[in-house]
Order: C-alpha cells, then structure tokens, then sequence
C-alpha cells in the first residue's frame, strides 16, 4: 500500500512537470476524461446600425458577436416571414467577430437573426427592430449648376431613397415637370443618378418622392446657365480730351 501511494505521487509529480514544461495536457470534454477542448459556439451580441428603417432596397448590416468561423450561414426572419439565408460570398465581410451583408428589411417590425457554424452550431436567435419607412433626404447634389443646352449627369446623394421613387421638379417659372423609372439610374438607399438637359437658363427646385408619397423636406435648387454678369460701368475714357478733327 505505502509503494502504491509513491508510485502515484511520483507519477503526479512528472505530469505536473511536464505541463510546467510546456508538455501536452488536453482539457477534459463535458463527458468525462480527456479529449479535445471544446469549441465555444457562436454568439451574437448586436446588429448595427442600430437604426434602421424600411425600405424596398438593399442596406448593409453589421452583426457583432463572437465565435463565427470562416463559413458561417446567417438567417435572417422578417417579422411575418420567410426566412433569407445568407453565406459565402453574399457575406461581404466576414471575421471571427462580425459579419457584413447587404439586405432588404422591407417591413417594420421585430426581426430576428441567427448564426450557424459550419459545424453545425448555432448562435442563439436574436432580435431587432426596424422601423416604419421614412421620409428620403437630399444631402448633396453634384453637379448643381448646369450648361445650358447640355445633358448633364446629376448624382443625388442622401438616404431614405426606395425603388420607385420619383423626382419632381419645379422651375422659376413655377412650371412642374416629374423624371422616373429608367431615367433613374444606380439607385441605391443612399445615392442614385439621372441625366438631365437643360433647354435655357432657368433655374429648379427638386424633390424627390417615395413611392409611399413622403417627399424630401423643402426643394434643392438647380441653377441652369451661369447666373447673369453685373451690367457694364465706364471707368474711364482714354485720353480725356478729343480734338474735333480726329473724330472726322
């Protein structure tokens, strides 16, 4: 009995020198015994932004978390449904602690979003909130002085912008006029261009209108033409005095 007992102390103390040493020691599994550490599964702490609103075209999410490997599946839920499935390459940047995507949160209400690991484990499913619809904003305008006479490529930049959506506009004059469909091009929620002839010097407000009916707040104005010079002034005339004879 006393050899069996430094037997075992004297195999304790090894084990305990080697890991001291840097041996290999393994982590016991949640069954009992030795085996491989376990893998923590994935995690999802926050979608960003943290407002967001409805709108019938795509916007990037960010979901935060932890624990996501390099072929991880997101599902995204509408609050009426059905679910979108996300992975590979429709994740624009993935990383062991975020993900980036580019998706439509067409309704207002509670969403929610899960992450599942290749292997096969899965995030508990979290929520968020997205609004109601809002109004579109112009932030810029660019070009928005114009030549007459000329086709101009204009870029709207702003946000709240949807598929659909129309462009009115208003001149000096108070004569209105509206561009939409194809003469919209590369809309985005953020930004979206049309080309534009100006037939004289006038100048135009521009709104632009969801296809919900919310408008941007007020008109930007577009100027057509250069605006028109000072009138002409005489500083001096040279020389001041003039005999009859050389005037003829």
């Amino acid at each position: 009995m006393m050899l069996r007992k430094i037997q075992n102390g004297f195999l304790s103390a090894i084990a305990a020198a080697l890991v001291a040493c840097g041996g290999d020691s393994t982590t016991p599994n949640p069954k009992g015994g030795d085996g491989p550490p376990v893998v923590a599964g994935p995690t999802v702490a926050a979608v960003q932004p943290a407002s967001l609103a409805a709108t019938n075209l795509a916007q990037v999410i960010t979901i935060v978390g932890t624990g996501f490997d390099t072929s991880p599946t997101v599902t995204i839920s509408a609050p009426s449904g059905p679910d979108l499935q996300l992975s590979g390459t429709q994740l624009s940047s993935a990383t062991s602690t975020s993900l980036s995507m580019s998706v439509v949160l067409g309704a207002a209400g509670t969403w929610r979003v899960q992450v599942r690991n290749a292997n096969g484990q899965s995030s508990t499913a979290m929520t968020f909130t997205v609004g109601a619809a809002v109004a579109p904003v112009i932030q810029s305008v660019s070009p928005s002085d114009l030549p007459v006479e000329a086709t101009t490529t204009v870029t709207v930049t702003g946000s709240g912008f949807q598929r659909g959506l129309s462009l009115l506009f208003t001149r000096d004059n108070g004569a209105e006029f509206q561009l939409q469909g194809s003469s919209i091009e590369n809309l985005t929620a953020t930004s979206f261009s049309f080309k534009f002839l100006t037939p004289g010097r006038l100048d135009y407000g521009l709104v632009v209108v969801n296809p919900d009916g919310q408008a941007s707040a007020g008109a930007v104005k577009l100027t057509a033409g250069p605006p028109p010079g000072p009138a002409p002034t005489i500083a001096s005339v040279s020389p001041a005095t003039i005999s009859a004879s050389s005037l003829g």
